[in-house]
Formats: structure tokens, C-alpha cells, sequence
């Protein structure tokens, strides 16, 4: 109709050229045509209202309104354009992401140089992702240290039991070297000395049995030498015996009952000294041992508790079974050593007693060793000596012999 196109508004024919045109306030598309004869125009015009509205719903706006409702995109705003659309903050690249504090939310900002596009996303997710990762790191640094000096200590500690082991075994067979050596020269000087005593003694029992003119006090001189070669012949037999090589015969043989039988032995002595004792054998298994052996370590371990508390005293005999080894306890009063030198009573030729050649309790540690067992010297109390010594049970030990042959 004419009056949809008033003049004021756009003169439809002043000027046709053929160009679809757009009138908005109309809701109106034309395409106004010249007229090959004559004046004015021929006009075509399509209602515009299905494809304004179609333009609202796909238009920029509405998707920039879509894009801005999309979870972590906090906006998407188009800019004026400008003249230089690679512009941005001085020193920043315009296409490089800046981050914005927004009132304590952290904004991720991206500007595009086409058509001045603006985008800013949540940023928060990211910044906490990153101190997260943060955390993990300095967690795992934590834990990475933690797993060094963990594993640090344990190195130390395997390397100071490795070199006590072999410091151990070191001392070991430095007191094997010494107790070779020794052995072999003490077998030596008991054979030259054992010669001449001999002859002394028979000399001597000659001289008091033959000689009718000596007097009393000359007989009991004779005597008192006599006795003197007697303890310089039991020297010497403890001196080969701790030189010789000791190869037990292994029978079964129980400890408590080779003690009960050497206490009995002593036992007047020992009242005589008011030195208490006591045996007691809750069980008493079967070990591997040489009974000859094994009966001089007991007698030598209750001498030694008999010289110790002139007196009085206590002396307290234990056996025991613990896993696959015979244990005995024997503990006694008198002992005069600081704790820490009770080690050093099994050395040869150590000793506190104005007699005695101090080899005692060398030869019971080399029999115990000699059985496959072991030797700990402790001092449970002031003044109060223990000896434990532990030897396989009856059967253990042609078990480690027969490993023994197969290494």
C-alpha cells in the first residue's frame, strides 16, 4: 500500500538502483526496480518480521548472551573497534590471556583483534589446579626427603652392623692368631720345663724316702717342694691344654646333671667357705658335647666361683632350653672387676688371683667354641658375676655339620 512508504520516510523511487534495502520500522524488505519507460519504479517488498525475529535468535547478541551463560565464562562483549586493532596494555600481547582480580574472583581475559572480541573466563578453577599441583609438589619433595633420610638411616645402620660384624669377626681371628701362637709356644715351654721338674721331683722323693740323717724341719722342707712341683705340674697341664687342638666326640650329654655331679665334688668346701649353693634344672635337654670336655668347664667354672668368695658367697646354678641350644646360667658373688672389664676374664693369662696361671676360663671358652656354642660374660649386679654358656642340642648339631659339608 502507498502509505507504507510515506515520502519523509524513504522515497522508494527517487533513486532505484536495484539494491534490496531494509526499512526496520516497518518490519519491511524491498527491491525497488527502475521502469525501462517512463517515470518510477517497480517495488517488490517482503515482510520482515519471521526474519527479524529469526535474526534476535541467531543474531551476535543473543549469542554473545548464550556464550556469557556457559559455566566458567564469566562474559563475551564485543568493543568499539579501533583504529590499530593489535593495540593492547603497554607490554602485554593483545592476543596473550591477562588475569583480573574481579571483587576477589580470579579473571581469565582473552582480546581478540577481529572485531575487537572480548572474552573473559573463570580463572579460579585454574589458579586452584595450579596450587594444588603446588601442594602435590611440595608433598612429594616432603615425602621424596622423608624416603632419603628414611633410607639414608637404614644404610647407615646396615653399614655399622656390617662393619661390627666384620670388626667382630676381625677380633676373632686376631685371638685365634694370638691363641695359636700362644699355644704353640706354651706347648714348647711345657715340654722343656716338664723334663727338668720331673727329675727334681724324683730327686726329691728319693731324698726323703733314702736320706734317714734329715731332720723334721728338713723333711717338711722337702714336702713343701714337693708341693710347689705338684702346682707347677698342674700349671703346665693347664698350659698343654690350652695349646692342644680340641677335637670333641659329640654324644649326647646334659649340662645340669655334669654340674650337680662337679658341685658335688666341692660341696664340703664350700660349706667349709659359708658359700650358699644352688641348682636348679627345670629341664634339662640333651646336648652335643664331649662329657670329658664339658666336665672340665664345669669344674673349672665352680673353682673359680670357690676361689672368688673366700669369704662367703652365693653360687647359683640354671639350665635352660632356648630354641635349638642347651642354655646354663651359673652366678656367683666376689667379683672385684668394673662391669666393663668382665670381658677380659676369658683372656689368657688374665687374672686377679695372687695364684694361678689366669687360664681357666680361656679354656673353657675355647671347649665351648670348640662346641658350637658361645660364651657371654655380664655383670647382673654389683659385685655379681654371670656366666652363660649355650651349646646345640643333641641332633642340631650333625644338622649345621652336615650344612656345613654342603657349603
Amino acid at each position: 500500500p502507498p502509505d507504507w512508504f510515506p515520502e519523509s520516510a524513504d522515497p522508494i523511487c527517487r533513486s532505484p538502483d536495484g539494491v534490496l534495502r531494509h526499512l526496520p520500522s516497518r518490519y519491511l524488505h524491498y527491491l525497488p526496480w527502475p521502469r525501462t519507460e517512463g517515470p518510477g519504479c517497480v517495488t517488490v517488498g517482503l515482510t520482515s518480521v519471521e526474519i527479524d525475529t529469526l535474526q534476535d535468535r541467531i543474531g551476535i547478541d543473543r549469542l554473545l548472551e548464550s556464550l556469557t551463560g556457559l559455566t566458567g565464562i564469566r562474559y563475551v562483549r564485543m568493543e568499539a573497534d579501533t583504529a590499530d586493532k593489535t593495540t593492547g596494555p603497554p607490554g602485554v600481547n593483545p592476543a596473550a590471556v591477562v588475569f583480573q582480580d574481579n571483587d576477589g574472583e580470579k579473571i581469565a581475559q582473552i582480546r581478540r583483534s577481529v572485531g575487537s572480541n572480548v572474552v573473559g573466563l573463570e580463572a579460579g578453577p585454574l589458579f586452584s589446579r595450579t596450587r594444588q599441583l603446588w601442594e602435590e609438589f611440595l608433598l612429594f619433595c616432603g615425602l621424596l626427603g622423608s624416603l632419603g633420610i628414611f633410607f639414608s638411616w637404614l644404610l647407615h645402620r646396615y653399614q655399622s652392623a656390617y662393619i661390627a660384624r666384620i670388626q667382630s669377626v676381625e677380633r676373632e681371628l686376631a685371638r685365634e692368631r694370638e691363641d695359636a701362637v700362644l699355644g704353640r709356644s706354651a706347648a714348647a715351654i711345657a715340654h722343656e720345663i716338664r723334663n727338668p721338674l720331673n727329675a727334681i721331683g724324683m730327686g726329691l722323693q728319693r731324698l726323703g724316702m733314702e736320706a734317714e740323717g734329715l731332720g723334721r724341719e728338713d723333711r717338711a722342707m722337702v714336702a713343701t717342694m714337693l708341693q710347689a712341683l705338684k702346682r707347677a705340674d698342674g700349671i703346665i697341664d693347664n698350659i698343654r691344654l690350652y695349646a692342644r687342638p680340641l677335637k670333641p666326640q659329640f654324644r649326647p650329654v646334659r649340662l645340669g646333671r655334669v654340674f650337680r655331679d662337679s658341685l658335688a665334688l666341692y660341696q664340703g668346701r664350700f660349706e667349709a667357705q659359708s658359700i650358699y649353693t644352688e641348682i636348679v634344672v627345670p629341664e634339662d635337654p640333651p646336648v652335643a658335647g664331649d662329657l670329658h670336655l664339658l666336665e672340665q668347664v664345669a669344674e673349672n667354672l665352680i673353682k673359680n666361683a670357690l676361689e672368688a668368695q673366700p669369704e662367703g658367697g652365693f653360687l647359683r646354678i640354671q639350665t635352660e632350653r632356648k630354641q635349638k641350644k642347651g642354655v646354663l646360667h651359673i652366678e656367683n658373688s666376689g667379683f672385684a672387676l668394673p662391669p666393663e672389664d668382665a670381658e677380659r676374664i676369658t683372656e689368657p693369662y688374665f687374672t686377679t688371683k695372687t695364684r694361678g696361671t689366669g687360664l681357666g676360663l680361656a679354656i673353657v671358652r675355647r671347649i665351648v667354641l670348640a662346641h658350637r656354642g658361645r660364651l657371654d660374660i655380664s655383670v647382673p649386679r654389683p659385685k655379681v658375676l654371670r656366666i652363660t654358656l649355650s651349646v646345640p642340642l643333641h641332633g642340631k648339631a650333625e644338622e649345621e655339620d652336615h650344612a656345613d659339608t654342603h657349603r
